[in-house]
């Protein structure tokens, strides 16, 4: 599984939308992500929109969606 994809089983898990994910994601970013990028990193691995997901951006939606269940955001 590469991060894309499981960028988008994390955000499933978590029971939230990609749109809250990303606004969780954005929160405090000095240079927070475009809806776009976003998009392409979420996208499936046969669209032409895809872009491939850093390490760091999994990293940080983990850490943040783990935080954000447990009511720290």
């Amino acid at each position: 599984m590469d991060n894309g994809q499981e960028l988008r089983n994390v955000i499933e898990q978590a029971k939230f939308t990609q749109s809250a994910a990303l606004a969780i994601f954005n929160k405090g970013q000095a240079r927070p992500l475009s809806e776009s990028q976003w998009k392409a990193y979420l996208a499936r691995e046969d669209s032409a929109r895809r872009s491939p997901c850093p390490d760091e951006v999994l990293k940080r939606m983990k850490k943040l969606l783990k935080s954000a269940l447990h009511g720290a955001i």
